[in-house]
C-alpha cells in the first residue's frame, strides 16, 4: 500500500478544490481493483502538483488572477529565416 504521509499540502486548495479532491479519490478508491491503487497514487499525486503550484502566491495570482484584455497585443508574424 502507497504511504501518503503528510496532507497539509492540502491547505493551498481552495474550497471547491478540496470537495473536487474528496470526489475524486472517493470514486478512485470505489474502482480500485485488487490493492492496485496505481490510478489513486496518481490522482494525488496531480493534486500534489497543483497545491505546491498554488503555493507559491505569485503562481497563484498567474493561474487564479483576472485577465485583463490589456495584457493582449497582436503579435507580429515570425519572419522566415533564410538559408
Amino acid at each position: 500500500m502507497v504511504d501518503y504521509g503528510d496532507l497539509t499540502w492540502l491547505r493551498h486548495l481552495d474550497e471547491g478544490d478540496l470537495a473536487a479532491f474528496i470526489s475524486e479519490v472517493r470514486a478512485a478508491v470505489l474502482v480500485a481493483y485488487d490493492d492496485d491503487l496505481t490510478e489513486l497514487d496518481q490522482l494525488v499525486r496531480d493534486w500534489r502538483a497543483t497545491a505546491d503550484e498554488l503555493a507559491d502566491p505569485a503562481r497563484r495570482e498567474v493561474l487564479l488572477g483576472g485577465l485583463d484584455p490589456h495584457d493582449y497585443v497582436d503579435a507580429a508574424q515570425p519572419e522566415q529565416h533564410r538559408r
